[in-house]
């Protein structure tokens, strides 16, 4: 039989385990889609052209170019940071992301004894979500554009 996977137990490990999830090209960084997947289950819903605009504003921010993309340090910070300028994510919220992305029997875990745990949701949907970071952060530039609003960070 195969071996389970190793459970993340610490925030970097979880940390960790996102970042590859979405890392669909397994290249060690995440680019426009693969970042867009992350940001949609952070509550991000915009549209085609405000997703454009928020990521061309986070690789500013991050001093990535937008072929490059954030690599997992800067993926790292931006899950840690608790600033308008971030987007925070608690490690329940790091760890539904990996439980929603588990098959459905993974996820039951040989629990005969409790059948409504497979029916239950595991992770928050994007409008359970908190306030969308992408939302939060173009509302921290708006009318201020972005040099002004990273000189009131420091």
């Amino acid at each position: 039989p195969l071996a389970a996977p190793k459970v993340p137990s610490t925030r970097a490990e979880l940390q960790a385990a996102v970042f590859r999830h979405f890392d669909a090209d397994e290249d060690g960084r995440l680019r426009h889609a693969e970042l867009r997947k992350f940001a949609e289950k952070t509550g991000f819903d915009g549209t085609d052209i405000e997703w454009e605009e928020e990521y061309a504003l986070l690789c500013r921010e991050v001093n990535c170019t937008w072929d490059d993309g954030l690599d997992e340090a800067a993926f790292r910070a931006l899950v840690d940071d608790e600033s308008d300028m971030g987007c925070h994510c608690s490690d329940s919220d790091l760890r539904g992301m990996l439980e929603a992305a588990q098959p459905e029997a993974a996820r039951v875990q040989d629990a005969p004894d409790a059948p409504d745990r497979a029916a239950a949701p595991v992770a928050p949907t994007a409008k359970d979500a908190p306030a969308t970071c992408a939302h939060r952060r173009t509302r921290a530039r708006a009318g201020a554009g972005l040099g002004a609003a990273m000189a009131t960070d420091a």
